[in-house]
């Protein structure tokens, strides 16, 4: 019995159950590099690669749980977008507008390299980014996206826009709260926003 409770002890030991684990990746994904988020913008980057490499699970994890959606309110009034629900965007309407565009994408025919795209850009007209977030952190960016063969952001119409995306911090990893959508300052009706391009989807 002494010697049951003794190997008992050593495997326990030995196992190091009480070690804190490391972050676990969102995604098995191996085509995405993703960096545990312990800056904003880090979640930035994360957020970036997560939709070139039209990665769901990636792309939904650089969010809150309480996370929020606000629509540029121009979209909203425009006379192209009525019948479209933009009101009460929440995570869960963020995850099957986005998957909807990702799936549609995979499903184009476009050849691998060229399904998806997107860059987020600071702007000089901006308020520049706090230079030491505590635990709140609002930074404003440039953003253009594409996914092949979408409604609102295929290779011949990108969705462009602005975002003034609010961040925070939990137990030492950022995610996205707040994404208060903005058309860009010359805005044709070309190209959609961010918003507009999801919203097909809803």
């Amino acid at each position: 019995m002494k010697t049951l409770a003794a190997a008992l002890l050593i495997l326990l030991c030995s196992c190091s159950i009480f070690q804190p684990r490391n972050p676990e990746d969102p995604d098995p994904d191996p085509g995405m590099q993703w960096q545990v988020p312990v800056h904003p913008s880090i979640v930035l980057s994360n957020l970036q690669n997560s939709i070139r490499s039209l990665s769901i699970n990636y792309y939904m994890a650089c969010f809150h749980e309480n996370f929020v959606f606000l629509a540029d309110p121009l979209d909203i009034s425009d006379p192209a977008f009525q019948g479209y629900n933009f009101s009460n965007w929440t995570k869960s309407v963020e995850m099957q507008t986005a998957s909807s565009i990702m799936y549609q994408a995979l499903a184009s025919g476009f050849s691998p390299d060229s399904l998806s795209g997107a860059m987020f850009e600071r702007n000089s007209s901006y308020p520049p980014d706090p230079p030491v977030p505590y635990d709140t952190a609002t930074v404003y960016r440039d953003y253009i996206i594409v996914a092949a063969g979408t409604l609102g952001c295929g290779w011949e119409n990108p969705a462009r826009g602005a975002a003034e995306i609010t961040m925070v911090e939990e137990d030492g990893l950022w995610s996205i709260l707040i994404w208060d959508d903005s058309r860009v300052k010359d805005y044709t009706g070309e190209n959609f926003t961010w918003g507009v391009a999801k919203v097909f989807y809803r």
